[in-house]
């Protein structure tokens, strides 16, 4: 992956020095007795000069090529070249330059920046880091290295890293507002929500309308069920950007948390009669019109056309509720044609998550039990109450709905793939596996599916022939896909190829979303097996930051620091 950080000729060339290069005289050095040597290389570059204006580039940089090899000591000839180099995007040629000044000038903070920038440009992050942390190390003042740094971290997903980057920031910059807010988004994303919380209200305390700051800070409350805190934060904020439906959506969550629900049914009408609404909107008040029994209109219940079943299920309880007929509407539910799957996974886990997974949950299931006591045979009703069991982790009563499905109405790829997610949780392979050949007999070109399947054989280390041919048919179908590139990077360390292993899994990590403790683990796991403790422990530390619970990792850390002495 290339990161977008565009390197300038006029920012490498600041970064080094300014130099005129139009006259001789400049190329002289501070030892000028060099004779015909130096005559030779002032010929070459003046002709480099008059070709580069004639639009002739390549005989131009062969020019200065031979001036450089002739008169090295000049300045005005190095940087002529690395220019050159830069314009044309030869950044192997110009990392030659850059490494060459440094020869000079060890200690030049600017050069080692510059040559970090020219890493980042050939894709070697490696070194580019080690350029910028040598920067800081030559002067640990200087933010420039640092904000490369933090660049360069969150665009290939390091998040830990970039955490550390700005609170080294912050050490310069101690009241800097943008700072605090930027550590808070950093850590949020790695999952420290309580240092995130600390870093946001510091922001605010800093600038109070810091508006980014605000809406996470709001978010954050609403984790920590701070309700009234978080509906008074995101309220300021909708006064600036009153557009912003997230916003808004979020406080009809934490009123309706509060049980203040004509206020949020209140919101929500206000987003449905805005431009911004979407079918979610629906969804949601038809949601908080079930919680508070106190419609008096059931025909404001609107069935979105891109939320059929879901809808058509929450019009029908809606319609129960009021004392309204309700029997053909829910036996119609069998017929809809529409995506369950996708309504499940954009729009019921959206609901359960804004209202509280566990309450919310349990109250919709109450509601779906409800109609299946009254004898209602129907795959649709008995799908979804199973979704809700699994966004609840109750997965033995799941199991139990899911496989009544297949027992009612026979197979169905998306019960058993189900099935195989609610036995993964169970700790029952044999059964995941299972499920999910049946997924691949009724579907068998479904890469999530080869690469649930895989993965669960590399987790297991068996089948691994099969499981390598499973991840490159899933990876032929989406090549750049994280998960796919770290099960198949995590069946080479299963079969001992460490070198693969290490490759695909940097890649799985870059390709991801954010930062994710398990692909960390692996990476280290797989430094390890190339026999790289000093790799393998800082990514174990990132894992454990990333969830201090995973198992396992803490234990490795403490074995081989203390093996290496550290």
């Amino acid at each position: 992956m290339r990161v977008s950080i565009i390197l300038s000729v006029a920012l490498v060339l600041a970064a080094c020095t300014t130099v005129g290069v139009s006259t001789p005289s400049v190329l002289a050095s501070r030892d000028s007795g060099q004779g015909g040597a130096e005559a030779q290389a002032i010929s070459h570059y003046l002709t480099s000069v008059i070709l580069e204006r004639t639009g002739d580039f390549e005989g131009a940089i062969e020019e200065l090529r031979r001036a450089a090899d002739l008169y090295p000591l000049s300045e005005a000839i190095q940087l002529k070249l690395l220019s050159a180099y830069i314009q044309l995007e030869d950044y192997d040629n110009a990392s030659v330059m850059m490494l060459r000044a440094l020869e000079s000038d060890p200690d030049n903070v600017r050069l080692h920046i510059g040559l970090g920038r020219v890493y980042i440009e050939l894709d070697e992050m490696e070194k580019a880091i080690e350029s910028f942390e040598r920067a800081t190390e030559l002067d640990p003042k200087s933010e420039r290295a640092y904000r490369f740094l933090v660049q360069i971290e969150e665009a290939t997903n390091d998040m830990v890293g970039a955490v550390g980057v700005y609170e080294r920031l912050l050490d310069l910059s101690p009241e800097s507002a943008f700072l605090h807010y930027s550590l808070g988004r950093s850590l949020l994303e790695i999952g420290d929500i309580d240092g995130a919380r600390a870093s946001l209200e510091e922001a605010l305390r800093l600038d109070p309308d810091l508006s980014p700051a605000e809406y996470l800070l709001a978010s954050v409350y609403v984790q920590h069920e701070e309700f009234e805190k978080a509906i008074t934060l995101f309220e300021h904020f909708l006064v600036d950007n009153p557009r912003t439906a997230g916003a808004r959506v979020s406080v009809a969550g934490a009123l309706g948390r509060l049980e203040r629900h004509g206020e949020a049914i209140h919101v929500l009408t206000g987003l449905i009669e805005s431009a911004e609404t979407e079918p979610e909107h629906h969804i949601e008040r038809m949601f908080l019109f079930l919680l508070t029994d106190e419609i008096e209109d059931p025909s404001l219940a609107i069935v979105p056309s891109r939320v059929p079943i879901l809808g058509t299920l929450l019009k029908t309880l809606i319609r129960k509720q009021a004392g309204e007929p309700y029997q053909e509407m829910v036996l119609s539910i069998e017929e809809i044609d529409g995506d369950l799957d996708s309504e499940c996974n954009l729009y019921l886990n959206d609901i359960l998550v804004l209202f509280g997974v566990q309450e919310s949950g349990a109250f919709f299931a109450e509601q779906l039990q409800g109609l299946l006591d009254e004898g209602i045979s129907s795959s649709a009703l008995d799908t979804i109450m199973g979704r809700t069991l699994m966004s609840m982790d109750r997965d033995a009563e799941a199991e139990v709905v899911l496989t009544r499905i297949l027992d009612r109405y026979g197979p169905d790829k998306w019960i058993h793939f189900y099935l195989a997610t609610v036995y993964e949780n169970l700790d029952r392979s044999r059964d995941t596996e299972k499920h999910l050949r049946a997924c691949l007999e009724i579907d068998p070109d479904d890469p999530d599916v080869m690469n649930f399947l895989g993965y669960v054989f590399a987790e297991n280390n068996i089948k691994l022939d099969e499981a390598e041919e499973l991840l490159g048919r899933a990876l032929d179908k989406d090549p750049d896909n994280g998960f796919y590139l770290d099960s198949l990077g995590w069946i080479y360390y299963q079969k001992g190829d460490g070198k693969r292993a290490v490759e695909l899994i940097v890649r799985a990590i870059r390709s991801m979303n954010t930062d994710d403790a398990i692909l960390r683990d692996h990476l280290g796991d797989a430094y390890l097996l190339q026999g790289d403790v000093s790799k393998a422990l800082p990514e174990w530390r990132r894992a454990l930051r990333l969830d201090p619970e995973l198992e396992g990792v803490k234990e490795k850390i403490e074995k081989h620091e203390k093996r290496s002495g550290k």
